[in-house]
């Protein structure tokens, strides 16, 4: 057993519940993940160990991965795993193949709401293909016997099983490629079973268009036992590959007929991957031809539990240069969701990224990577919540030469659960020199205060952080004044933000020079309980010179230029004082609403006034077909018109809550509203949601032109932008 993982995990998920009692569901608030050290998985080392997968969220915290491994049962590749409970001591990795003859290879793995769980895998069979199963407890011992799947017949083949498991049923579903199924080329087939894996009915095709190829398919199941199935299938959008598929019941039933989820066609969207909630929204991701500006780049849609659209496409990865692939999604129980994909932006050989985004499919912060070992090839990816309330995340993938042989298995933690934000230039303390303005500028040394959650059952006693690596872009001076921070003793269920501690120990920094870029991000490594890692990103303000430090709406505009929301209004500045016109606002609610990386399909020519293709028609129409806007009247947009104050209101609430949204009635909250009148329920609703107290006197100025600097505070409160944080 290689010693840095199994010792990781057990001292610092499984011993550590045991001795401080909370580590396990401890996790850092804002921007990426704080991470648990990276560790090989496997055990055996001798050749390769590849195509991990990995499956969790019961209420303990366990979750297993599973994994290929060469020569280890004495006949080619064979199917072997780790089982990780959240209590207690690891247990001996697993055989999951009793069969040994020829390959056992491409697992796949899921759990139920109990940590029982099984492994699938392919299998030879007198030259045909197969497809077997085992079926675990949740100690992870075997139940019963390996099971068949499917065994095709000579001549073709199954392959490629993905599983899907009900949480609380414990029933499972089975879906394979299989060129004997749909009678053209290769199509998807699918079995059901009970939680004693004996089939539950015969085997059924999930793709109903059949010409070409249908391939990869992907599974995502809730807690009751409906399920999704995703593939790809050739030349059904009209344009190479592109991404279906079919929902089904708790009984098998199919709900609706098969549908498209790609909406950009050209060139192939293909290798889909799919999660779903504990309500029954799901997640689709997939790599995509060209769609992001460079070779591939990796793609999503989020639907409700009906299958109808959750806004539109958006793209997972920030970085665009060269090849983003093989993307993996995982969805917590109240449907957050995290993707991982392997890129080779940075690194020709590969790494594993990661995106994180909230329930609303809006990105937490920008993408991350995972992989701390950079020598030779990562790839590969799986992702799995591992338990039915905490955040965390469980990260596998296949990384050559980490392992000392060739390639192997290796895992970390992302510990994504949301926290309050960063604390940075809110208090004068000993040592610091700012103008407490929320907001770290250059020259300045201020107090930097992170949170950390412990929402275990035991208290985490004498919590402490140690800051290191304070680094930025090429030029200015990054200084480390104080690098220890004071948590103190955190009880279940409780946020600590040292500065809130009577001590008051925080971490001092200072930066120093003249600024590097227009967008400038330094960022602070923080490591807590010996070996637990957080990143913390710190952006360094004065970005636009026509607004001072000391303006209404300063912290506010560097906030939205840090998400990514606008770049200014050309030449340097932001023009805070400006009007913000119909057009503009279209770009402004759209990537505050759903995240820097999004970009609006290509227009079509929906209004009249607004030539297509255009600098926002893009943004105009998609605003539209979301329902946020009809438009101002006769087929027309009126995109020069400044917004109103009034009309912010109906288009924030319906950009946060949604087209049907409708406010309660009013009551007569401002002077200068008439209740009832066109906009009063959307005002005062605005201010009951704490994004407005009007503009002064009791009065809200409804026919007034909103500026871009009141913009910024609108869009900050209404979908709750940080600056130091996701």
């Amino acid at each position: 057993m290689n010693f840095s993982l199994r010792e990781n995990m057990r001292a610092r998920r499984f011993l550590a519940p045991l001795l401080l009692g909370a580590l396990p569901a401890l996790r850092a608030s804002a921007q990426a993940p704080a991470f648990t050290p990276e560790g090989v998985v496997n055990g055996y080392t001798t050749g390769n160990q590849i195509y991990p997968r990995v499956a969790g969220g019961d209420a303990n915290g366990d979750f297993v991965i599973a994994w290929e491994s060469y020569g280890q049962d004495g006949s080619g590749y064979g199917v072997f795993g780790q089982f990780f409970p959240g209590l207690g001591l690891l247990p001996p990795q697993f055989q999951a193949s009793s069969i040994t003859t020829g390959d056992q290879y491409r697992p796949d793995v899921a759990t139920d709401a109990s940590g029982n769980f099984v492994v699938v895998w392919n299998s030879p069979y007198l030259f045909s293909g197969a497809i077997y199963g085992q079926l675990f407890d949740n100690t992870g011992s075997p139940v019963g016997s390996e099971f068949s799947v499917d065994v095709s017949p000579i001549g073709t083949f199954d392959e490629v099983p993905r599983v899907g498991m009900a949480g609380a049923s414990g029933h499972f579903a089975v879906v394979w490629d299989s060129n004997a199924s749909d009678g053209d080329g290769i199509g998807i087939s699918g079995q059901r079973f009970d939680a004693a894996a004996n089939p539950l009915g015969g085997h059924f095709q999930v793709n109903t268009y059949t010409t070409g190829n249908q391939r990869y398919p992907s599974i995502g199941a809730d807690p009751y036992g409906d399920f999704v199935v995703v593939w790809q299938s050739a030349g059904q959008d009209g344009s190479g590959y592109g991404v279906f598929a079919q929902r089904y019941d708790s009984l098998g039933n199919t709900v609706g007929g098969e549908f498209q989820v790609n909406t950009y066609t050209t060139g192939n969207q293909a290798y889909p991957s799919v999660a779903m909630a504990g309500n029954g929204d799901f997640v689709v991701v997939w790599v995509s031809d060209g769609q992001d500006g460079d070779h591939t780049g990796i793609f999503g849609q989020l639907f409700d539990p009906s299958g109808n659209r959750i806004h539109g496409e958006f793209r997972v990865n920030t970085n665009t240069t060269s090849y983003q692939q093989s993307p993996a999604v995982a969805m917590g129980p109240f449907g957050d969701f995290l993707v991982a994909w392997t890129t080779d932006a940075f690194d020709p050989s590969g790494d594993i990224a990661g995106q994180s985004f909230d329930a609303g499919g809006r990105p937490r912060g920008t993408e991350f990577t995972i992989n701390s070992h950079t020598t030779g090839a990562q790839g590969f990816p799986s992702v799995a919540f591992t338990g039915a309330v905490s955040g965390d995340v469980a990260v596998c993938w296949q990384s050559d030469g980490e392992d000392g042989s060739q390639g192997g298995v290796v895992s970390r933690l992302l510990l994504t659960g949301a926290t309050p934000a960063l604390a940075v230039d809110q208090q004068t303390v000993s040592g610091s020199s700012s103008n407490q303005n929320g907001v770290l500028e250059a020259g300045e040394t201020v107090q930097v205060a992170p949170a950390w959650t412990n929402p275990g059952t035991i208290p985490i006693l004498g919590f402490a952080g140690a800051a290191s690596n304070f680094t930025g872009p090429a030029g200015p001076v990054y200084a480390i004044d104080d690098a220890s921070a004071n948590y103190g003793n955190v009880n279940p269920g409780a946020t600590h933000n040292c500065k809130d501690l009577a001590s008051d120990d925080c971490y001092l920094v200072t930066v120093a020079g003249t600024r590097p870029a227009s967008h400038w991000d330094a960022t602070l490594l923080e490591t807590v309980i010996g070996s637990v890692t957080k990143t913390w990103t710190l952006h360094v303000g004065q970005s636009f010179p026509d607004v001072a430090t000391s303006n209404l709406f300063y912290a506010y505009i560097e906030n939205i230029f840090h998400n990514g929301v606008t770049g200014g209004c050309g030449g340097g500045d932001y023009c805070p004082t400006t009007s913000v016109t119909r057009a503009q606002m279209a770009v402004f609610l759209l990537k505050a609403a759903r995240g820097a990386t999004f970009v609006p399909p290509p227009c079509s020519g929906v209004f009249g006034d607004v030539t297509c293709p255009s600098l926002f028609a893009d943004w105009i129409e998609e605003l539209a077909a979301e329902g946020i806007t009809g438009g101002c009247g006769g087929g027309n947009y009126c995109p020069s018109n400044p917004v109103t104050r009034a009309q912010m209101a109906a288009f924030l609430l319906k950009a946060e809550h949604g087209s049907s949204y409708t406010p309660p009635a009013c009551t007569g909250m401002f002077g200068d509203v008439p209740c009832p009148s066109l906009f009063a329920d959307w005002i005062e609703q605005l201010s009951v949601e704490g994004i407005t107290g009007g503009c002064g006197g009791g009065n809200y100025c409804p026919n007034n032109p909103n500026t871009r600097g009141q913009m910024a505070v609108f869009l900050v409160k209404t979908f709750g932008l940080l600056l130091y944080g996701p």
